[in-house]
């Protein structure tokens, strides 16, 4: 009996300790160039956000660039994309993408 019950507390030990919260640690990026809102941005929400953050999307409009930017100043881009990994729903999006929308966020995200 005591037997099984080491077996089930070390079963249970390690199903614990082997739940962990994946966390986003960006790659190196090099964000020495300038990210264009219009030219590298506003495509990658089109193609990725628009679908559901339309105009009137209580979770955020990213029609234009102030309801996206709204979303960035709160943190929440950053927490969904590269946090949580929760958007897009479709799956994360390629490197490249992510390098840019890593290094517009870093540098303000600025209307450019």
């Amino acid at each position: 009996m005591k037997m099984k019950l080491s077996i089930l507390i070390a079963l249970l030990n390690f199903i614990a300790l082997s739940c962990t919260k994946d966390v986003y640690t960006p790659p190196l990026y090099d964000c020495n160039t300038t990210v264009s809102y219009e030219t590298d941005i506003q495509p990658i929400i089109e193609a990725n956000c628009a679908g559901c953050h339309s105009t009137g999307f209580s979770a955020g409009d990213f029609s234009n660039f102030e309801g996206f930017k709204a979303k960035a100043d709160q943190g929440l881009v950053n927490a969904q994309v590269f946090t949580e990994k929760k958007m897009p729903p479709t799956g994360p999006l390629p490197d490249q993408d992510l390098e840019l929308l890593y290094c517009w966020l870093q540098d303000g995200a600025l209307e450019n």
